[in-house]
């Protein structure tokens, strides 16, 4: 039986598709479909572990027909710095939920302060909510440019890294 793993520790795909009957032509891309019948030559393309035959439309990944033929592939490495980035990328949906709900809540403020000093020119809680508005209006504009950027988010990345999640 071939190896399943080449040096470097990954599933050796072409091993995987020999051993299932395909028959892999010299470059590695492409190759000869078992599963077909009549005399057509390299119908099947192979694209890192996925493979497609161009002919009967079959498909898939390599790992189901390793466990088709009873191999046991090892899991998945996980890099270690891909942790930190998920927990980043949770940390940061929650800022963001929490930042739009703070901001919903102020614009509405605003708005029924706005509308409540068409009336009412002396009221001190429209005062009060206009400048609570204004106060983080740009507090608000710059998180959000930080967010829809690779750069910002770049940014916010290192100073979740230094500051911890605050």
């Amino acid at each position: 039986m071939p190896t399943l793993h080449d040096d470097s520790a990954r599933v050796n795909v072409h091993a995987i598709l020999t051993s299932a009957g395909f028959e892999i032509a010299s470059g590695g891309k492409r190759a000869t479909c078992p599963y077909c019948t009549g005399h057509s030559k390299l119908t099947v393309a192979i694209r890192g572990p996925l493979w497609h035959c161009h002919r009967c439309l079959r498909g898939g990944h390599v790992g189901a027909l390793a466990k088709q033929q009873g191999w046991i592939l090892p899991r998945p490495r996980i890099r270690q710095a891909d942790t930190p980035k998920s927990a980043f990328r949770y940390w940061l949906s929650a800022k963001m939920t929490e930042m739009s709900a703070a901001e919903y809540k102020l614009v509405r403020q605003w708005r029924y302060g706005i509308a409540a000093l068409e009336f009412f020119p002396d009221m001190e809680p429209a005062w009060t909510a206009l400048a609570n508005y204004y106060d983080r209006e740009q507090y608000f504009l710059v998180f959000w440019e930080s967010v829809s950027d690779r750069t910002g988010r770049y940014w916010l990345y290192r100073n979740w890294r230094k500051y911890g999640s605050r």
